[in-house]
């Protein structure tokens, strides 16, 4: 065992270049020293800083009223002078940037402050730079910027400029008085210091898991990182480590929507997915199942071991190689991804995927185009994370995987995509489970083929129906459906279904790729519900408008999978904020060459009746009129649309 000690230490004797030394009662025999002039190290296996600038003012808001026990802090001693912060690194990077802001804002007006310690960053190594310019690129020359960027290998540098921001847009430290009063009560809290003066990585490590497993909460991703390093503490795992999440930040950077905070891939989904994938290709893996936590779910023996439940996988895995070799896969998909989310048509990069040795397996360049163009949809789309487990599969088994490569394994893709579309569609489960027979099997297309006629089939179709009816036509998503809409318009069009497989109809692939790529001719159109909120309802007896706002969580249907039809742009552009029964009236229904919007405009007509009547004058009558409209007879409409649209779904995909 390491030895540790530990002691309560105030904030000013702990970031202070001062020797903090604490004697054993009654002698003068060294207990715990923290050396003159040291340094503190974050080491590479802690998580970036996280923390929030909600997090940052309730910390102000506590130590502007006294001073405040801020709980434990974990070093480690590797070497002289210099202590791995093992826990509480968060904490302490924001007391020094709360110290080095009110020095830098009053500093005439305050004590001469302590000389403080410095901080090597080892996932940001120009941070002392950075931290140094009060955490801004203002004044550098632009080749020192680019060396700083270059260092910080968790993109970092933003999240810290917000929090300093955070700081100077408070209140708080509002004056030098106040400045004073909030430095007095920042100096006098306390850590509790618990310092192994173990020097051993893999003794931090280890220390870093078992602290944090049995006491504070860490998430999934410091957790596999830890235990990543603690199998494989190489520079070659760490520099994976630090390729991959950087290429998985720019792919959700390139993803992310202006109206959403979440990411289209998250590392940890993406990682999970290419263990079960990798994993699932050998033989003594198969019976692994574990959750989102990267925890076995159930006992399972592997060679002459016995793993339990709440065992990490990684720990389950115990092979370096193997993880190194998945963390690679993983890499070059990102790699793939991040060139087809920034690119409007395959590139070189993307089509390479798809060339063979022989003539007679050449993929076709108008597949390719399909193929991009759905991955792309794919990869945008935020919520069907469980099924891009199939798009990992696919990876794994067939773009990286040259060696079984064939024309008909590169058309699984239209298998997978339809897949993909009726998942989203019809299943609720958000687990690994409803996907998990797929990546188990050898023959995996076949369990992607099954699946989809499962969907459809007379045993199943009435219960999912009655699901996605509810999912769809009484709790709305608010995040727009757009992509999920389109694929399914294109599966709707172009697919066809057998016992056998799934592919596009004979001679259609080319309609199938000007559906997917010409906007001009396949415009969306945000159908029973506008995307703006409103709609302008005539009034009885007169060609003028009344504009009305839809109620809140009517609004919510303008993102629902099924408010969508691809018409013309200009016939789109002079449908303006109309309602549904106005917009059928203006539409030739053969002047719409996308089927599948022929026959979302079909159940609308059937599913949907006029506004009620409203006269010029009572605008506050009117208002009441069309909300209780809208409460009542508009929400049960959309579920009987809904469950026109779904009955022609599955009867056109049924064998």
């Amino acid at each position: 065992m390491p030895n540790i000690k530990g002691t309560i230490v105030n904030i000013k004797d702990f970031l202070s270049q001062e020797a903090v030394v604490i004697k054993i009662a009654g002698s003068e025999v060294r207990e715990f020293e923290l050396e003159k002039g040291r340094t503190y190290v974050i080491p590479d296996f802690q998580r970036e800083i996280r923390w929030t600038p909600e997090n940052l003012i309730e910390l102000m808001n506590d130590i502007s009223r006294r001073e405040k026990f801020l709980g434990n802090l974990i070093l480690t001693k590797n070497g002289s002078k210099r202590y791995s912060i093992i826990d509480g690194q968060q904490r302490t990077s924001l007391l020094l940037m709360l110290i080095q802001y009110t020095i830098a804002k009053y500093s005439d007006e305050l004590p001469t402050p302590p000389e403080l310690c410095a901080i090597d960053n080892e996932s940001f190594y120009q941070f002392a730079g950075f931290q140094k310019n009060n955490y801004s690129f203002d004044g550098l020359a632009s080749d020192r910027i680019d060396e700083i960027r270059a260092s910080d290998q968790y993109n970092q540098a933003e999240r810290f400029q917000l929090l300093w921001k955070t700081i100077e847009d408070s209140e708080i430290i509002a004056d030098a008085a106040t400045a004073r009063d909030f430095l007095l009560n920042l100096y006098r809290s306390e850590f509790n210091i618990i310092l192994s003066e173990d020097d051993s990585t893999n003794y931090s490590i280890e220390y870093f898991l078992d602290v944090n497993l049995k006491g504070i909460k860490l998430d999934s991703e410091d957790i596999f990182k830890g235990y990543l390093f603690h199998l494989d503490p190489s520079d070659a795992s760490r520099q994976l480590w630090v390729e991959m999440k950087r290429k998985a930040l720019e792919l959700n950077k390139l993803c992310k929507s202006p109206h959403s905070t979440s990411d289209c891939y998250p590392l940890m989904k993406l990682i999970e997915h290419f263990l079960y994938c990798c994993l699932y290709d050998i033989d003594k893996y198969k019976n692994v199942v574990f959750g989102e936590d990267f925890r076995l779910k159930q006992k399972v023996q592997i060679d002459r071991t016995v793993h339990y439940a709440g065992e990490h996988i990684l720990k389950v895995i115990g092979n370096n190689r193997l993880v190194r070799e998945i963390l690679e896969k993983i890499i070059q998909f990102l790699l793939l991804a991040i060139d087809i989310v920034s690119s409007s048509s395959p590139t070189a990069k993307f089509t390479s995927f798809f060339v063979t040795d022989s003539p007679e397996n050449k993929v076709d360049s108008i597949d390719i185009s399909n193929f991009h163009a759905f991955l792309k949809m794919v990869l945008l789309d935020r919520k069907v994370a469980v099924s891009k487990a199939v798009i990992a599969k696919y990876a794994v088994n067939t773009l990286l995987n040259k060696e079984n490569n064939s024309k008909d394994a590169y058309k699984i893709l239209y298998s997978v995509q339809a897949y993909i579309t009726l998942f989203s569609l019809f299943e609720n489960k958000k687990g690994i489970e409803p996907v998990e027979q797929i990546l188990k099997a050898v023959e995996w297309a076949n369990e992607i083929q099954t699946a989809i006629l499962n969907y459809s089939s007379k045993d199943t179709v009435a219960e999912r129906k009655r699901n996605a009816e509810f999912k769809y036509g009484t709790n709305p998503d608010n995040e727009q459906q757009c992509y999920r809409s389109k694929t399914l318009a294109a599966v709707y069009n172009y697919f066809s279904f057998s016992r056998s497989k799934t592919s596009v109809k004979r001679g259609k692939a080319t309609e199938l790729h000007v559906f997917l790529s010409n906007e001009e001719q396949f415009s969306v159109e945000h159908f029973v519900a506008n995307n703006s909120g409103k709609c302008k309802v005539k009034y009885k007896d007169s060609d003028e408008f009344f504009e009305y706002e839809y109620p809140t969580d009517i609004k919510k249907y303008a993102a629902s999978i099924f408010n969508f039809i691809y018409i013309p742009r200009q016939v789109n552009s002079s449908l303006g904020n109309r309602p549904v029964a106005e917009k059928l009236e203006m539409l030739d229904e053969q002047s719409i060459t996308c089927e599948y919007s022929r026959m979302v405009m079909r159940a609308a007509r059937e599913a949907f009746s006029p506004l009620p009547e409203i006269t010029k004058g009572a605008e506050e009558e009117n208002k009441q009129t069309l909300d209780k409209f809208f409460a009542y007879d508009f929400k049960h409409q959309y579920i009987e649309f809904v469950s026109i649209i779904l009955k022609e779904i599955t009867n056109r995909m049924r064998v």
